[in-house]
């Protein structure tokens, strides 16, 4: 499973049809090397944020989500598949 936290790169991924002739080749192309599902994750989710917004080192140390990534992450390696 792989996530973007930028709704326009999944609209571009998803509509690829609407791209100029070289874009919509270089999206499906990557799409088609890559072949899997690319899923939204929101900003309280997402670990790269963490880190980003300015989190000091001895926080970032201790910081579940930088470390184990969003629960849904943990959820779906026990089989549980909750993305929306």
């Amino acid at each position: 499973m792989h996530e973007s936290d930028s709704k326009t790169v999944l609209c571009c991924l998803n509509n690829k049809s609407e791209w100029k002739q070289f874009a919509c080749l270089r999206v499906d192309q990557i799409l088609q090397e890559v072949n899997i599902d690319w899923h939204y994750v929101n900003t309280k989710d997402n670990p790269a944020d963490v880190a980003s917004r300015g989190m000091h080192i001895q926080q970032l140390a201790s910081n579940e989500l930088w470390w184990k990534g969003p629960p849904r992450i943990n959820d779906q390696k026990a089989g549980h598949h909750c993305l929306n």
